[in-house]
């Protein structure tokens, strides 16, 4: 689905596998290929009792960078990833109100 909170169109994808906390390594892995070997993106927090990563990218708008935030986390059959957000605490939020 996908959920309009201010100027943020924030989507909630889940991707069905038989081998989910495997398919959220690897997403992880190939996320982090995109920054410097000194900065890591990820902050292991959590969500409706399990454990869940918020991946702190960037984006340029008007010439400035500008922070942007995802969930991801695995449970089950289902990896799920809630964003992007500019505010990180709209992101948990969202990703708290799945209730997955």
């Amino acid at each position: 689905g996908v959920y309009r909170y201010g100027k943020d169109f924030i989507y909630i994808q889940a991707f069905k596998s038989n081998e989910a906390d495997a398919l959220l390594n690897k997403y992880k892995e190939d996320l982090r290929r995109d920054f410097r070997k000194d900065y890591n993106p990820f902050e292991e927090i959590s969500i409706n009792g399990h454990a869940a990563t918020k991946f702190n990218d960037f984006r340029v708008e008007n010439g400035e960078n500008k922070p942007i935030y995802n969930i991801v986390w695995a449970k089950g059959d289902y990896m799920v990833q809630v964003g992007p957000s500019y505010d990180p605490m709209v992101a948990v939020t969202l990703a708290s109100a799945t209730g997955y």
